[in-house]
């Protein structure tokens, strides 16, 4: 009997599913003869439970716990939505104001260009012409963005 490869692969694939399943299995079954068996398991695990339900009772210590900490993590949300809303108009007024800079850089070059292709036509020579460069330079740079 020729058995088809995916069927294999899926027998293959299964059997650490089915080794975990068992060791499960073999460990609850331990657990139940185990406790059939022990007194004192018994009395172990009737004290968990007790104990277990008495912290029941203990629960507003738990409560007050968890709203202490909502009060922290609320804090944490706000400072962050609020660092989000300063960024965003942070962001916006340095964008508006490297487009005044944009345009007003644009301003002084188109001046200077002006100059420069008046002295060009002109035939002004090369001195002429680097004092006007050297003028563009500073009228930038004296314009101090602030």
């Amino acid at each position: 009997m020729i058995i088809d490869g995916n069927l294999l692969s899926i027998a293959k694939a299964a059997l650490p599913v089915a080794g975990v399943a068992g060791g499960i299995a073999a460990i609850g079954g331990t657990a139940i003869l185990a406790y059939k068996n022990s007194e004192k398991l018994q009395e172990s695990i009737g004290r968990l439970g007790t104990e277990v339900v008495d912290l029941g009772t203990n629960l507003p210590i738990f409560e007050s716990i968890g709203d202490a900490i909502a009060v922290v993590t609320d804090g944490i949300a706000d400072t962050i939505h609020n660092m989000n809303i300063l960024n965003g108009v942070v962001l916006k007024d340095t964008i508006s104001r490297i487009n005044e800079i944009k345009e007003s850089n644009n301003n002084i070059n188109q001046d200077y260009d002006k100059q420069l292709e008046y002295l060009k036509r002109i035939g002004a020579g090369e001195e002429a012409i680097l004092a006007v460069e050297k003028q563009r330079v500073e009228a930038l740079a004296k314009k101090g963005y602030k």
